[in-house]
């Protein structure tokens, strides 16, 4: 049984991971999300240690229980598919030169190894081929290797993938990039930085621009729709419930369909079963709950369950459930209602979250602008936001292909809105080629990571 490791980017870094299967399955991997932490002290500590006295009276049954997790400790598996064949492919979002990042890659990768095996570790930023971390290896002192190790990734020059490579003594680390398209991605990444305070400086510069514009032009009907919409940070349980049924309700007045937006349905749905929660009813339930799905579980399923780590035992828990006794859903409303949140958080992606929410709020406030102004502005904003991250090299792959498809709208309303002094200056950044042909490049490396 074959698996294969490689590190990757897109606008950021992620990492890939191919494995071959003895008998092709495809094994299902979902990351926990406890929702309601205290649940697991209070109600179902005694559940816990009954299972581990239940594992240990029922040894010798053994079965394969493919529904095995990551560990939420490490990251959150956000989406799948199967596509036939023996390979998984398991993709992860890479932040580059933050060592906490870093090191939870290198434990992913540890934990993969251990549960099914790493043929090969591929990595980005280095030629095709086999890579020599030797010289790391081999120094003699454990503890000045550690500490070596530490400093090199705690200032970003060392890797989650090769951290873990020298650490674990795993001889199996290459490269994926194609030589040439990489230098030249690098050349243009490297002009870009120098820039990077220039731009930023013009593009944070828009947007207030376009804020104190909005703030004389916008009517009075769009600028209260605005105030409605605006998600606050770090808001209470209670005020991001009624954003989501502000958010619904002005979705539907604006014949937008909440379920083209995957992630936030998800999200939706997850807060009106919050609302249902009644953790008494959960507590009364529950061990009445585990006792019943103790017959229905194989012991090899329930021994894994019990011994896991408390930011995964709630998914675990949800997964054996649904696939070993799911008639207990009915008996236990409760309870079912409990794990489904789980479920549904697993299944969340907050990145992608975060620009359906964009994408929606600004389909609403475009249907509900009461005239051609206020649609031109709501534009300018969206944009002049895409701009700033553009110019900070964060731009999500989804919004440099909308920036580029509407750049030529933007290009002629700066110029309608914006004093004229600054337009030469922001059309400098808008038409900046070195940063399309920097994506340009990172998609083409894109394609051939997954070719």
């Amino acid at each position: 049984m074959k698996m294969q490791v490689s590190t990757r980017t897109w606008f950021s870094g992620r990492v890939l991971y191919h494995r071959r299967f003895r008998e092709g399955r495809f094994i299902r991997s979902i990351a926990c999300s406890t929702l309601v932490s205290f649940l697991f002290s209070c109600v179902f500590s005694d559940t816990l240690l009954a299972a581990r006295e239940w594992g240990r009276e029922n040894h010798g049954e053994a079965i394969r229980h493919s529904a095995t997790p990551f560990t939420s400790a490490y990251g959150r598996v956000s989406g799948g598919a199967y596509r036939g064949g023996d390979t998984l492919i398991v993709l992860i979002q890479d932040l580059h030169c933050h060592p906490e990042v870093q090191k939870n890659i290198a434990g992913l990768i540890g934990l993969i190894d251990t549960r099914y095996g790493i043929d090969r570790i591929y990595v980005e930023g280095a030629p095709a081929g086999k890579i020599d971390t030797s010289l790391l290896s081999a120094i003699p002192d454990a503890d000045i290797r550690g500490r070596t190790l530490e400093r090199l990734i705690a200032g970003g020059l060392l890797g989650g993938a090769e951290y873990y490579s020298v650490t674990k003594s795993r001889d199996n680390l290459y490269g994926i990039e194609q030589w040439d398209t990489y230098m030249q991605s690098l050349t243009r990444m490297q002009e870009l930085i120098a820039e990077k305070s220039r731009a930023e400086a013009v593009s944070k510069k828009l947007e207030q621009d376009i804020a104190a514009i909005g703030g004389k032009l916008l009517s009075p009907e769009t600028r209260k729709l605005m105030r409605t919409l605006r998600r606050g940070d770090g808001g209470s349980p209670r005020a991001t419930q009624a954003y989501y049924r502000a958010l619904c309700k002005r979705a539907a007045d604006a014949g937008e369909d909440i379920a083209e937006y995957p992630n936030l349905k998800r999200a939706v749905d997850m807060m009106q079963l919050q609302r249902e929660l009644n953790t008494r009813k959960i507590q009364a339930e529950f061990k009445e709950y585990a006792a019943e799905m103790q017959k229905s579980v194989p012991y090899k399923a329930y021994r894994e369950l019990s011994s896991a780590p408390q930011n995964e035992y709630f998914m675990r828990l949800a997964d054996i459930s649904a696939t070993y006794c799911p008639e207990l859903c009915a008996r236990y409303p409760d309870t079912n209602r409990y794990l489904s949140c789980v479920r549904l958080a697993s299944t969340i992606n907050p990145v992608t979250l975060v620009h359906e929410e964009n994408a929606l709020r600004y389909r609403i406030m475009s249907a509900h602008a009461v005239n051609n102004t206020d649609r031109e502005l709501l534009f300018l904003e969206r944009m002049a936001g895409i701009l700033r991250k553009r110019a900070g090299l964060e731009i999500s792959a989804e919004e440099h292909g909308y920036f580029e498809a509407h750049a030529d709208q933007f290009r002629v309303l700066v110029q309608k809105y914006v004093a004229a002094e600054r337009i030469a200056g922001i059309l400098d950044v808008i038409n900046d080629d070195a940063v399309r042909e920097f994506y340009r490049l990172n998609s083409v490396r894109n394609s051939h990571f997954v070719s």
